[in-house]
């Protein structure tokens, strides 16, 4: 019972303390400076998510090594790495990631700015032009995130795909293709388009 007790409170420190270290890095916005890559929200999230999974793991090889031999192994480092990694990120990418760029989101906070009001669906889509996409500048920011990524990079006419970007579209085109995915974010052009208009 004792040594169930042990393992018990080892991994739930760990995962308390992995999860308060990547939420609190995400508050302070820690290493959103270091580079360009990690100036975005996104990468960085994925970063600190990585980076407490690996100080996890060494918290617990180091509590092994120390005090515990018998008890812990080098598996129970991976299982605590891997778990704090792994619901960070689901956590990062279901709640942070979504309320910084979701266009439900938007929809939804807009209507709850304006509590006791029925909105008209032409209301609602002209609340999104003027105000997310212009005065938000939604598509400088992505534009700048991926040249920031290296998917796109900026010349003096434009903007253009790089090959990370093509490799990064093939595999998004698989993946609605394999899974049955509506295709039209993936290919808008499918059925033809120009630069500049829809």
């Amino acid at each position: 019972m004792k040594s169930f007790a042990q393992l018990l409170a080892v991994h739930l420190g760990a995962f308390l303390l992995g999860t308060g270290l990547f939420y609190l890095a995400l508050a302070q916005g820690w290493l959103s400076t270091a580079s360009p890559f990690l100036s975005v929200f996104f990468y960085r999230g994925v970063t600190w998510a990585l980076i407490a999974g690996a100080l996890v793991f060494a918290l617990v090889v180091f509590i092994k090594l120390r005090w515990l031999p018998a008890l812990l192994n080098y598996r129970d480092g991976l299982m605590a790495a891997v778990l704090v990694c792994s619901l960070s990120i689901l956590y990062f990418t279901h709640i942070p990631v979504t309320a910084d760029r979701s266009v439900t989101i938007f929809m939804l906070g807009y209507m709850n700015d304006h509590p006791g009001q029925t909105l008209s669906e032409a209301e609602l889509e002209a609340a999104f032009v003027g105000k997310y996409v212009h005065e938000y500048r939604a598509m400088h920011r992505r534009l700048d995130e991926q040249v920031k990524s290296q998917t796109v990079e900026q010349t003096p006419q434009g903007y253009r795909l790089t090959e990370r970007g093509k490799k990064l579209m093939a595999l998004y085109a698989d993946t609605v293709s394999s899974l049955g995915i509506d295709d039209r974010f993936v290919h808008p052009c499918k059925l033809g388009c120009t630069p500049g208009k829809p």
